[in-house]
C-alpha cells in the first residue's frame, strides 16, 4: 500500500514538474562578433595607454549601447513596424537594451548577445526576432560612425574652405600693393614697359 501512495505522490509530482517546464517561455539566442578598428571611430591620441585604450573600449561600448543605436535598431526591425508614437518606440527601446549583452574582448573585439522570448510570438518569430536584433545593433553601430565620420568630414571641409578664402583675400591684396608699388614708381626707372622689363634691362646694361 505504501508502494503505491510512493508511486500516486512521485506521478503526481512529475506531471506538476513537467507543466511548470512547459509553461516556461523559451528564450532564442543570438550572437556576433565584432571587430571595430580604433583608428576609424576614435581619435588618433587614444589609446596611447593601457588606460587610454580601456577608455576606447567603453566609449565603443557605450555607443553600441546607446538610446540612438537602439532606436535605429527598432526602427528598422519587427519591432517598429506595430509602434505608431515616441513612447512606444521609447518602451521598445527600454526592452531591447534589457535584452542584449555587449562585452569587450580582446584585439578590439565585441561579443553581442541578443536573446528574445515573447508568448505571443511562435518559436521561429522570436528567433528571428533575436537576429534580427544582433544584426541591426552591427548596422546601426556602423551607420551612427558613419555618420559622425560625414560630419567631422564636412566640418574640416568647411575650415580649409574658409583658409582658402582667407589666403586668396591675401593673395588679392598682396597683388594690389605690387601694383600700386609699380604705380608710384615707374617714373623712376628709365626705360620702357613694366616694372621687371625695365629692371632686366638695367641688369643688362650694368652687366655690359
Amino acid at each position: 500500500q505504501r508502494r503505491w501512495v510512493a508511486l500516486g505522490v512521485a506521478w503526481g509530482v512529475c506531471l506538476a514538474g513537467w507543466l511548470a517546464v512547459a509553461m516556461v517561455p523559451n528564450v532564442y539566442q543570438s550572437r556576433a562578433r565584432l571587430f571595430v578598428q580604433m583608428d576609424s571611430v576614435l581619435p588618433g591620441d587614444l589609446g596611447a595607454t593601457p588606460l587610454d585604450q580601456q577608455k576606447a573600449l567603453d566609449q565603443v561600448r557605450q555607443t553600441m549601447t546607446s538610446a540612438e543605436v537602439l532606436e535605429r535598431v527598432v526602427r528598422n526591425s519587427d519591432l517598429g513596424a506595430g509602434a505608431k508614437s515616441e513612447q512606444e518606440i521609447g518602451a521598445k527601446v527600454g526592452m531591447v537594451r534589457q535584452n542584449i549583452t555587449v562585452l569587450s574582448q580582446q584585439d578590439n573585439l565585441f561579443d553581442i548577445t541578443a536573446k528574445w522570448s515573447d508568448k505571443s510570438l511562435s518559436g521561429q518569430e522570436n528567433a528571428r526576432m533575436a537576429a534580427q536584433l544582433a544584426a541591426g545593433l552591427i548596422k546601426a553601430f556602423q551607420e551612427t560612425n558613419m555618420a559622425g565620420g560625414l560630419a567631422d568630414t564636412s566640418q574640416s571641409l568647411k575650415f580649409l574652405d574658409q583658409q582658402i578664402a582667407a589666403r586668396a583675400k591675401d593673395l588679392q591684396s598682396a597683388e594690389q600693393r605690387r601694383v600700386d608699388f609699380e604705380q608710384r614708381h615707374l617714373g623712376s626707372i628709365p626705360g620702357g614697359g613694366s616694372i621687371a622689363a625695365r629692371m632686366d634691362a638695367m641688369r643688362a646694361e650694368l652687366t655690359q
